[in-house]
C-alpha cells in the first residue's frame, strides 16, 4: 500500500485598484471615482490530490472540481471593493473592467496559479454616488494544477470603474 502526498495551502489574492477618471461633457473639471478597498479576495485552506479548480462566487460560496478537496480550516470570502465620486455632479452610469481569463496570478516563489471567470456583484453599476458609495463583491475561479507545491499564494489584480457620459 502506497501513502499519497497531499498538499495543503492557503491562497489570497490582493486586490490592487486604479481608479479612473470622468471629464464631463460641460464641466471644466473631473470627476474622480474613488475605490476604497475592502476585504482582500481569499480561497481558504485546501488539500490537492490531482488538477482542479475553487470556484469562488461575490457571494462568498466556495465550491472544488477536480482533485482539489476544501478544508474549513480558515476563512474564505470574496473581495469587497467600495466605488464613490469624491465629488458633486450628476450620477453616472459606470462600466466595471476586471482581468480576463489567465490576466492575474497568484504566487509563492517560484510557484503559481491563475485567476480565470473573475467576476463582480453587480456587474456594472447603475450610478456612483458620491455619499456612502457602492458596495463590490468580486470572485474568481482559481486554476490549480496536479502537482501544485504547497505554500502561502498571493498576487494582485486591478478592478477599473469607468462612468459612463449619460
Amino acid at each position: 500500500m502506497s501513502a499519497r502526498r497531499c498538499h495543503a495551502f492557503r491562497a489570497a489574492g490582493t486586490i490592487v485598484l486604479a481608479a479612473l477618471a470622468l471629464l464631463g461633457q460641460h464641466q471644466a473639471h473631473a470627476q474622480q471615482v474613488v475605490l476604497t478597498p475592502g476585504s482582500n479576495l481569499d480561497f481558504g485552506s485546501f488539500v490537492v490530490t490531482g488538477a482542479g479548480t475553487i470556484t469562488l462566487l461575490p457571494n462568498g460560496a466556495r465550491t472544488s472540481s477536480g482533485g482539489v478537496i476544501l478544508l474549513n480550516s480558515s476563512p474564505v470570502h470574496a473581495a469587497s471593493v467600495n466605488v464613490r465620486r469624491n465629488n458633486s455632479g450628476r450620477d453616472r452610469d459606470a462600466i466595471i473592467t476586471l482581468p480576463p481569463n489567465g490576466g492575474a496570478r497568484l504566487s509563492s516563489g517560484a510557484s503559481s496559479m491563475v485567476l480565470n471567470a473573475i467576476n463582480s456583484n453587480p456587474p456594472s453599476l447603475a450610478s456612483v454616488p458620491t455619499s456612502n458609495g457602492t458596495n463590490l463583491s468580486i470572485g474568481a475561479t482559481l486554476v490549480v494544477a496536479p502537482k501544485q507545491p504547497a505554500g502561502r499564494y498571493t498576487g494582485t489584480f486591478n478592478v477599473n470603474v469607468t462612468p459612463i457620459q449619460n
